[in-house]
């Protein structure tokens, strides 16, 4: 009993340590609807699937947040209006420092055969300008297998 004991202070210690060295991304959408789908616009409402890689984290809806806590390193986000991986054309690269915020809002570009998720990195103050009054993902719209990095918090990382 002990020895399970001391599992999970290990454990728990391991994770906390891991947290610790973690950087946070904020993804949020933004956008006009009065545009809906004009050719040549850039910057609709966004309703889609985000992804770091391959893999997918999670569905944004209008006027919606997560906070995701990701391990310092290059990673490669996209969005996509449906819930397959996007084209590369589509990609946000960034090299995330640990300890530290990032916000990126997903825009929609409109074309002319269909519309492509775009993601933009935001500075902290824009992000809490356009999000005045929005209200976080809800836990079902974050995919199973990541749900260990969500944010736990209705409110927006504070500036620094």
């Amino acid at each position: 009993m002990r020895k399970f004991f001391f599992c999970l202070l290990a454990l728990s210690n391991l994770s906390a340590l891991a947290a610790a060295n973690d950087a946070y991304v904020t993804f949020y959408n933004k956008g006009s609807i009065a545009l809906g789908s004009i050719p040549g616009t850039k910057h609709n409402l966004f309703v889609g699937t985000v992804f770091d890689g391959q893999q997918s984290l999670g569905y944004l809806r209008f006027h919606r947040f997560m906070t995701m806590r990701f391990p310092a390193g290059q990673h490669v986000f996209s969005a996509s209006s449906s819930d397959k991986h996007p084209a590369e054309n589509s990609q946000l690269i960034l090299t995330l420092e640990e300890g530290k915020n990032y916000f990126i809002r997903a825009q929609s570009e409109a074309h002319m055969v269909k519309d492509k998720g775009r993601l933009d990195l935001i500075t902290c103050e824009v992000a809490h300008a356009d999000l005045k009054g929005a209200t976080a993902v809800e836990e079902k719209h974050v995919r199973k297998d990541v749900r260990d990095r969500l944010v736990q918090d209705n409110l927006l990382p504070e500036c620094h």
